[in-house]
């Protein structure tokens, strides 16, 4: 219920305050600045399962941000393959620069329920994401606006979204146009184009569609 209150005095609020959702350029948003857009990397993992006679090839695909050549910071919620899973493998699709590795190989260091990194044995060909301070992450709160990274079309694209909230290192953020959708986790939110988080939660009514709010999982004091 105070979700629902929340919505309605935000949807009143941009009506009011002459604010617009998401890909409107609202003029009391700051302007964008070129959000590395070349440093989010599609994250594709595949795994083999046997079932009966048949093997099957299971694909899932996430997004994160590079924050060093060889390290990436995505969301910390991932799904399991099964015990008799086979050919773990993990790509990572860059703009211009393609990874692919066995699982095995790859570091996961999970910092909290909503932050994971992992550590590459090799660095990709693509430009790191600059990492915003823990004093501009703290400083975050209603009506800042963040840059987000999300699918649209199969492809990585941008939009802004405002601050409602934050609360134990979670910024809870307007999305009336409905743009985050489920799968969207791990995309990357920019304030004034600096790394503060990533995509970690989303919204749903019981038919699973868009609630129009999300949540980003900030960066941890220790980054």
């Amino acid at each position: 219920m105070k979700l629902l209150t929340a919505i309605a005095l935000l949807s009143l609020l941009l009506q009011t305050s002459g604010l617009r959702p998401a890909h409107a350029q609202p003029s009391s948003a700051p302007a964008l600045r070129p959000t590395p857009l070349q440093s989010t990397v599609v994250l594709e993992r595949t795994w083999d399962y046997v079932e009966g006679a048949k093997t099957y090839r299971v694909t899932t695909q996430s997004l994160g941000t590079l924050i060093a050549p060889d390290e990436i910071l995505t969301h910390n919620h991932f799904a399991r393959p099964p015990e008799n899973a086979t050919r773990q493998r993990m790509r990572f699709k860059a703009p211009y620069h393609t990874l692919e590795l066995p699982a095995a190989e790859i570091q996961r260091q999970p910092e909290d329920a909503g932050t994971l990194y992992l550590a590459l044995p090799q660095p990709m060909a693509a430009a790191p994401a600059q990492l915003a301070s823990e004093a501009t992450v703290e400083s975050l709160g209603f009506g800042n606006w963040l840059t987000v990274v999300f699918w649209e079309n199969g492809q990585p694209t941008q939009a802004q979204f405002m601050v409602l909230w934050v609360k134990d290192g979670v910024a809870t953020v307007a999305d009336p146009a409905k743009h985050i959708n489920p799968g969207d986790s791990g995309g990357g939110a920019f304030y004034n184009g600096q790394l503060v988080g990533n995509t970690w939660a989303i919204y749903q009514w019981e038919n699973g569609g868009a609630l129009g709010v999300f949540k980003v999982a900030l960066l941890p004091n220790n980054h």
